[in-house]
């Protein structure tokens, strides 16, 4: 299996989640559980020297739900599902991207958690302050979720992720930008790249990347820096 080499921006430990940022691409989280798995849900066996390469390994494998590493035997176990269980497990075992709470004033939707800042900052400030808290800039990428941000924003302008150039465009997070909410009219200058809500809109609107607007952002964890 070949792996694009990656330069690893920070690494974040703690009790019960690991935390992978890898610099160029989104981040990665995996949530300390036990689970339990059969052979036919062991997708593949890799060799991994570390938590941190069976991680990076996980990564790089669309179908990985959650990895077993078992340091014994320098081998990392890419698991396409799994059940949690109440048992001990015999080795570290995680969950890949899976939210079961988010901290207080954080919304859970679809798996991830969201937080609207009180202040209104420009797009660059925002894109620090989704850092700072372990995330990014919102990924807008389907009617649902376009829907639950209009409902949670509750008329409130904020910067999401994405940056459009002419007819194409990124999210922060990393995703591919294969679904768009633009209202008519919209994006109506070539030289505002950034993309907001506005107070009162259910839809995207470009707008100066200096302009101030609050900042909607997501993760995947729920704990907040002290």
């Amino acid at each position: 299996m070949m792996l694009t080499p990656l330069i690893l921006h920070f690494i974040f430990i703690a009790t019960n989640f690991f935390v992978a940022i890898i610099e160029g691409e989104s981040s990665v989280t995996f949530y300390k559980e036990n689970v339990t798995y059969t052979d036919g849900e062991i997708n593949e066996r890799l060799s991994a020297v570390s938590m941190l390469q069976c991680v990076v390994r996980c990564y790089h494998v669309t179908e990985c739900a959650a990895i077993e590493y078992r340091p014994t035997e320098a081998q990392c176990l890419i698991l396409s599902s799994v059940v949690e269980a109440t048992g001990a497990a015999n080795y570290p075992q995680f969950i890949k991207n899976q939210a079961k709470q988010c901290a207080d004033e954080w919304e859970r939707y679809g798996g991830q958690c969201y937080y609207i800042t009180d202040n209104a900052v420009d797009r660059p400030k925002c894109s620090e302050i989704c850092f700072f808290y372990g995330g990014t800039l919102a990924t807008d990428n389907s009617k649902d979720l376009s829907d639950f941000i209009n409902k949670f924003k509750s008329g409130k302008g904020v910067w999401i992720g994405g940056l459009e150039y002419g007819t194409e465009g990124s999210w922060d997070s990393g995703a591919t930008m294969s679904y768009s909410n633009w209202l008519p009219g919209e994006p109506d200058s070539e030289l505002d790249s950034c993309i907001m809500y506005s107070e009162n809109s259910l839809g995207w609107e470009d707008a100066p990347c200096q302009s101030p607007q609050r900042c909607l952002c997501e993760r995947y964890d729920s704990i907040i820096p002290e």
